[in-house]
């Protein structure tokens, strides 16, 4: 038996014990049919005897608990009944983890130590971001950056534009509640469209391995493993995609059906490189690939994002956003396309075949068609020292301006930083500067849909921890400020704006203070910083 955590040894030894009915320390046929039939009542006995027969490989006709674990953790399908199974995006996490450098992992756990946290309790997936802040802190922690407050630079030829009166406005009603839009008739076509399309294609063969109890497992089958890379792309969207990977969406009925609707699209969706040429590799994410690509008719530039299917979940949320925002015209983020692909890594182009050379087993991958950004992020001009007041107000008035029509219609970020702002510009006068004409929320992985004031409230203290992060020239990631305390946060940036000449930015403190608070909702947060950009009308 391999090694298990002690929890998790626990959960299953009770779970054997209580079909142990006859105390002998093993399980016999009978015990073992009853476990089945509490995941399905009626489970056939043809198929249990067959399991059986996996489950005992000593052939002694009896099962022991060692013989147990091994069967349960070779057979996700079964996994489920004690609770120990982990998700397709938690063993992808678990799995990047191991392959990271022990000392940093050492210095990453000690860290949360550090901060009073236990790190066994932590899921694989908050342990790696961990891990990732630190290595990406390391790295940034090398570049050369522009350090302290916005300031005005008359040599920049970066600018702000100017501010329209007629421009919308956040309206704050402190009894509005948090709602979500219903699912629009286009979402019904699309259903139509997709139950067409699955009638006309043939059935896929699904993996026995794969199966679930209510379905039962095929006659004769005989000590078979279905490895990640072996899966086929229906079997692959089965096991990245199970019910509790949207539980991000349990409070709206109407989101589940349609992420339900999307998963099954998925195990059909076609390639995207018939109609699309890939240029070049642009960069990695925290989600994915992205490339260049090129309409093949309309020679058209967009992104590609790819990403694991075992990962697909970050990816459904990504594309449930982009549908909800478009219907409720909110232009300040950057769209996934509704229509979706999946990328077989086999049969893809060389200079997709590169990047992912390293990149796991997975053969399928979820191809998201998204804008093309090429002008950086907040966090770049922060760096870059060409982020003025005027500038940096209008950009963080776009960004909570969004989350709080976010908000209302009952979608939450959940990863607001500066990396995550990406900037469009304009030329307007072809003298070589750039005006910002939108600030625009990116990377959706992490969202939460319906209303959750939690998840409101970690939208609402990033957002302050970002107007930090930018005001005093401090690096997000370098200084890994998401876990600093809110007083010291406070306390910097006011002496960061003590002997600025500037009156709005000697606000920023209080302003802070406010935010970090937990007072205010984020249309309130929107409707102060409208105010403050106010401030450098002309």
């Amino acid at each position: 038996m391999s090694s298990l955590p002690k929890e998790t040894e626990d959960k299953l030894r009770e779970a054997f014990r209580s079909v142990d009915t006859s105390n002998s320390g093993t399980l016999f046929f009978e015990e073992f049919y009853n476990l089945l039939k509490k995941g399905n009542a009626k489970f056939d006995e043809k198929q249990a005897t067959i399991l059986f027969e996996n489950a005992d490989q000593d052939m002694s006709g009896q099962i022991d608990f060692d013989e147990f674990v091994d069967y349960i953790f070779n057979n996700a399908h079964l996994d489920r009944l004690f609770g120990t199974e982990k998700s397709a995006f938690e063993e992808e996490c678990k799995q990047i983890l191991l392959g990271k450098d022990g000392a940093l992992r050492a210095e990453a756990s000690k860290a949360v130590k550090d901060r009073g946290e236990n790190w066994r309790e932590m899921c694989w997936k908050d342990r790696l971001d961990e891990v990732k802040d630190l290595e990406k802190s390391k790295a940034e922690g090398t570049d050369d950056r522009v350090s302290g407050a916005p300031t005005h630079n008359a040599a920049s030829c970066v600018k702000a534009p100017k501010r329209k009166e007629d421009r919308t406005r956040v309206n704050v009603s402190p009894k509005s509640t948090l709602k979500v839009k219903e699912v629009d008739q286009e979402n019904s076509k699309s259903r139509q469209r997709l139950s067409k399309a699955r009638a006309d294609k043939a059935p896929v063969e699904s993996s026995p391995g794969m199966m679930k109890l209510a379905g039962g497992l095929p006659p004769g089958l005989k000590n078979q493993k279905f490895a990640i890379a072996e899966k086929s792309q229906s079997e692959l969207v089965d096991y990245s995609l199970q019910e509790d990977d949207l539980a991000f969406a349990d409070d709206n009925p109407e989101a589940k059906t349609e992420l339900r609707a999307f998963r099954d699209y998925l195990k059909i969706a076609g390639s995207p490189l018939e109609s699309l040429e890939v240029d070049r590799f642009i960069a990695k994410g925290t989600a994915g690939w992205v490339f260049l690509c090129r309409n093949k008719e309309t020679n058209a530039g967009c992104a590609m994002k790819l990403i694991r299917m075992t990962q697909a979940r970050s990816g459904i949320k990504e594309w449930y956003c982009s549908k909800v925002l478009r219907t409720i015209n909110e232009s300040n983020i950057v769209f996934t396309n509704e229509q979706t692909f999946v990328v077989q890594r086999s049969e893809a182009p060389d200079v997709i075949k590169q990047q992912l050379e390293n990149a796991g087993p997975v053969n399928f991958y979820l191809g998201m068609i998204q804008e093309l950004m090429p002008w950086g992020t907040l966090e770049d001009l922060a760096k870059e020292g060409e982020l003025s007041p005027e500038l940096m107000f209008k950009c963080l008035e776009d960004v909570a301006s969004t989350l709080a029509k976010m908000h209302e219609n009952g979608l939450q970020h959940r990863d607001v930083k500066p990396e995550n702002i990406m900037l469009q510009m304009e030329d307007e006068n072809g003298d070589g500067e750039e005006t910002v004409v939108a600030a625009k929320l990116c990377d959706f992985g992490s969202a939460q849909i319906g209303n959750d004031p939690k998840s409101c409230m970690d939208d609402i203290r990033r957002f302050g921890v970002t107007l930090f992060s930018v005001a005093t020239g401090e690096g997000w990631t370098k200084n890994r400020l998401i876990r600093e305390k809110h007083d010291a946060l406070v306390s910097r940036l006011a002496v960061e704006v003590e002997g600025s000449a500037d009156p709005t930015m000697k606000r920023l403190p209080e302003v802070l203070e406010k935010i970090l608070s937990g007072e205010q909702s984020m249309a309130q947060v929107a409707a102060v910083m409208s105010e403050l950009a106010d401030t450098y009308d002309d």
